[in-house]
């Protein structure tokens, strides 16, 4: 009796979160979820005001249905966000809509309800006794009295004061009494838990977040509390411990909320070098660009982590604003903010910064003034940063390194960067670097390829989906279907069909023997008859058989008469086998009987597959020849 209870109750509360679907509900933006809850409840509302009462009373029940229902649906999202937090499911919290605003609004509904009902079944009923005449705002003082006022302090009665005219003159009069009172403490009752709920999880989140060792990774607050941590967080910046204002400020990164800049600019002052790294990361997350003056005030900091990473902020905000500063840092004292500038130059476009970065490319004997590591990095960057300003002038220096085989490294870099570079001369130094020893320079050269658009680099990415290395292989596939040859799509096969490159025409025709396309047909009985290489042709022929073209069938009978292309002879008979032609049995006899075919057993299979009664005798006899010239007899 209990469980039926249960799941009655279950299936009770999913019918109200559906019906305040209908209500608002699934807007994620609570604007959009008051436009269309305040819109439906206004019609509601006009039909509760109607003086018939059959009209009236069931527009006010459903409106009074709709508050349960919305109030169900915040618990059920509010326990849902619970779930998130606890790490018992796994979702975004900032995905889900926020209904405390519906839930509240929602509420107040029962205000205007409740006042309306009250007249309604008074006006079908004569439940109460009403002195004189008697509007809207009478049945609200009365609601009042009867309702809300009944969760205070009953002062009225007290000083014997009497706000309304209107009494209970039936039981069903006080019933009605009664169950508004019980809806207004059960809301109440529910917000209340729900409030204590949401705050008790935050004020526990920030606790966790400051105390030291930090119990929670600054990262997992976006996703256990989304925006609505952002006010705990910011009032948490102000923690005179600097890990916990780096960690504050870290969070606010993630939820990427842009009320919390003010306050993360604030904390590009703080004296502490970690917390400032933080602060400009994380604006960096938010991307404002309110906050770029600042963040250039900032590229001045005397802490170098500092400056590199505004350098780092500033490039990928993409404000041109930061160009000029950035062009100075090319000469900091720093080689990890030289880096970072080169980088963010590179993504603004900025050609000023064309010179220095060809000549950071190529002094290497400058670039090494104390940590190996660090020279390389700044190398890498410049190169890269090359490529992203697209300017042709950059050409000669990337193809130059990499030409040079003594360092893979920046040959691979050079190789994506030519990509970057947008210039089609580097297409024959690309095709170049495919043959290279070292994977990731074939890896790189093939992406940029791609990335280039050259039709003439289809021909080597047909023999490089043959790699040895993964990598290359699968950046090989990418960039054949970018040049518009899809192995998985028949049309762009068929143009590969004309290429000079044979490796190229079979990888073709392989492809589209994966599909039965009509518009294939002719173009592989083309190609059968006319290409001069041996392998082409077997393809074709082969994947005609698969299509079971009867269009193929005259030239392929008319090729079993050809003795000096037993290969292709070959692939002709298993064709027929396939297409099911009976009429080629004696054709293929013949040809087997002339010695046509490159093996006997591909005469006995397709004979055997077409199944005509005529082969019998000459498959026995053949059997019997050899089983006789193994010194056996066969019976």
């Amino acid at each position: 009796m209990v469980a039926r209870l249960q799941n009655a109750l279950i299936w009770l509360d999913a019918q109200l979160i559906m019906i305040a679907g209908y209500l608002g509900m699934t807007q994620v933006s609570t604007r959009d979820q008051l436009k269309r809850f305040l819109s439906i409840y206004a019609g509601l509302y006009l039909l509760g005001m109607v003086p018939l009462a059959l009209i009236a009373l069931p527009a006010l029940m459903v409106a009074y249905i709709g508050v349960i229902a919305v109030g169900r649906a915040w618990v059920a999202n509010e326990k849902e966000r619970l779930d998130i937090a606890r790490f018992w499911v796994k979702g975004d919290p900032d995905q889900l809509p926020d209904l405390r605003v519906l839930s509240l609004v929602s509420a107040l509904q029962l205000i205007i309800i409740f006042p309306l009902f009250f007249a309604a079944a008074n006006r079908a009923f004569n439940l109460y006794t009403v002195e004189g005449d008697v509007g809207f705002l009478s049945w609200l003082w009365f609601t009042v009295d009867n309702t809300y006022m009944k969760a205070l302090p009953d002062w009225t009665e007290l000083y014997s004061i009497h706000i309304t005219s209107i009494s209970a003159d039936s039981d069903w009069g006080r019933h009605l009494i009664m169950f508004s009172r019980l809806t207004f403490n059960f809301i109440l009752f529910q917000g209340v838990i729900r409030l204590w709920t949401i705050f008790s999880l935050v004020r526990q989140t920030m606790r966790a977040l400051e105390r030291e060792p930090a119990e929670i990774d600054p990262s997992d607050i976006a996703a256990l509390l989304g925006m609505r941590a952002t006010g705990p967080l910011v009032r948490t910046l102000k923690s005179p411990v600097a890990i916990v204002r780096t960690h504050a400020a870290q969070a606010l990164g993630k939820l990427r909320d842009d009320h919390a800049v003010p306050s993360l600019i604030q904390l590009l002052k703080d004296p502490e070098p970690v917390v400032r790294c933080a602060a400009v990361i994380s604006l960096g997350q938010i991307n404002d660009r309110s906050c770029v003056e600042m963040l250039m005030v900032s590229l001045r900091d005397p802490e170098p982590e500092v400056r590199r990473r505004v350098a780092q902020v500033l490039g990928e905000m993409g404000d041109p604003r930061a160009s000029e500063l950035l062009l100075g840092r090319l000469r900091d004292e720093s080689l990890l903010v030289r880096a970072a500038a080169a980088r963010s130059l590179g993504t603004l476009k900025e050609h000023k910064a064309l010179e220095p970065l060809i000549e950071f490319v190529r002094d290497e004997d400058t670039l090494w003034p104390g940590t190996p590591e660090d020279g390389p990095n700044l190398r890498v960057e410049a190169t890269l940063a090359l490529g992203k300003l697209g300017d042709p002038a950059a050409f000669p220096v990337l193809h130059e390194v990499l030409a040079r085989e003594d360092d893979v490294s920046m040959a691979a870099y050079a190789a994506w960067g030519l990509g970057q570079l947008g210039d089609l001369r580097a297409v024959v130094p690309l095709l170049r670097a495919t043959h290279s020893v070292h994977e990731w320079v074939r890896r790189n050269a093939v992406h940029s390829l791609g990335v280039l658009g050259d039709p003439s680099a289809i021909a080597p990415m047909a023999a490089l989906l043959h790699d040895p290395e993964d990598t290359v292989r699968s950046e090989a596939e990418l960039t054949f279907r970018r040049l518009g040859a899809d192995p998985e799509n028949p049309p762009s096969l068929l143009p590969l069909l004309q290429s000079e490159d044979a490796g190229l025409r079979i990888m073709a025709i392989n492809g589209l023997a994966k599909f039965v396309d009509a518009e294939a047909v002719q173009p592989l009985l083309q190609i059968a008859q006319t290409d001069k290489v041996e392998a082409v042709c077997v393809a074709a022929i082969t994947t005609l058989g698969i299509y079971q073209s009867t269009e193929a069938v005259p030239y392929l009978l008319k090729l079993l008469k050809t003795p000096d292309r037993s290969a292709e002879v070959d692939a002709a008979v298993m064709a027929l086998a396939s297409i099911g032609d009976v009429s080629a049995v004696k054709p293929i006899l013949t040809a087997w009987k002339n010695r046509h075919l490159h093996t006997d057993i591909n005469a006995i299979v397709a004979l055997g597959e077409l199944g005509d009664p005529v082969a019998v005798e000459p498959i026995i006899e053949f059997l019997t020849t050899l089983l006789a010239r193994k010194g056996r007899t066969y019976s």
